[in-house]
């Protein structure tokens, strides 16, 4: 579990600092997540918001606590958010995301697992509104972990009936682990130089169409997106309606997902 130290202190403190610099605030409930601690509070009336914002150095003095991150406001609501590191901090684990209300209760079946917020709250989303999702971060910053849980929420959700992928790995270390998974068209692609054939040969578009670079085409009166990416040319061919086919590449940059917008 995860600890956030004596909350009756900390919303103490937070009030007097404010108070200390002629900011009245009225303190309401604390939100404990897995990794941050969400107090709130609510400014007196006529308070400028870029007030509290700037004493996020003199907060984190006060409060020994480092980093902060202060919200203001919190989204439909009249509140500040003040968000203060956990001493000790909790595991998000895959099984409790895939078991969440919130994942089995979405309508999408390209429904993955995002994390949980702050307030210890499961956060799914579909990638049916996103077109193009590029992966990206500083190193040990949780690329691989997001890589590994957006292809488990997908691979728990849908038979190979349903979703279809072509996983491109150049530096072969993160997606050669699926290669005998039954949902791929094509043994994971290791040389990013044969991605535009094997396109071609798994769809119906010729080589050129997949050289050119970016190609938009009404298949079966849906919708299939070619791209390019910084490691070569990738994109999404053309499979039977209900279908849907992804073209995930790791390498360098971040990692690229691609998906053919369909609704299965």
């Amino acid at each position: 579990q995860p600890q956030s130290g004596n909350v009756p202190e900390i919303k103490a403190k937070i009030q007097s600092t404010l108070e200390n610099f002629g900011i009245m605030v009225s303190m309401g409930k604390v939100s404990v997540g897995p990794t941050v601690t969400q107090f709130t509070l609510e400014p007196a009336e006529g308070t400028k918001l870029s007030r509290i914002t700037a004493l996020h150095n003199d907060l984190s003095l006060a409060l020994a606590a480092h980093p902060i991150r202060i919200e203001a406001p919190i989204p439909n609501t009249s509140l500040v958010g003040i968000e203060i590191p956990n001493k000790e901090v909790a595991l998000v684990r895959l099984r409790d995301l895939l078991a969440s209300k919130e994942y089995k209760n979405a309508e999408s079946p390209l429904t993955f697992a995002l994390g949980k917020d702050v307030s210890g709250q499961a956060i799914c989303d579909s990638l049916e509104r996103m077109p193009h999702l590029l992966i990206a971060g500083a190193t040990n910053s949780g690329k691989s972990v997001s890589i590994h849980a957006f292809m488990m929420s997908l691979l728990y959700r849908n038979s190979p009936a349903v979703v279809r992928m072509i996983l491109v790995d150049p530096k072969r270390v993160e997606l050669t682990a699926y290669n005998n998974i039954p949902h791929l068209l094509t043994p994971v692609i290791v040389d990013p130089s044969k991605t535009p054939t094997r396109l071609a040969r798994h769809g119906k578009l010729t080589r050129a169409e997949v050289n050119r670079g970016v190609v938009t085409a009404e298949l079966s009166g849906l919708t299939a997106f070619l791209s390019a990416d910084c490691m070569g040319t990738i994109g999404l061919a053309q499979v039977e309606p209900g279908e849907a086919i992804y073209v995930l590449t790791e390498g360098g940059m971040g990692t690229n997902v691609w998906k053919r917008g369909v609704k299965v």
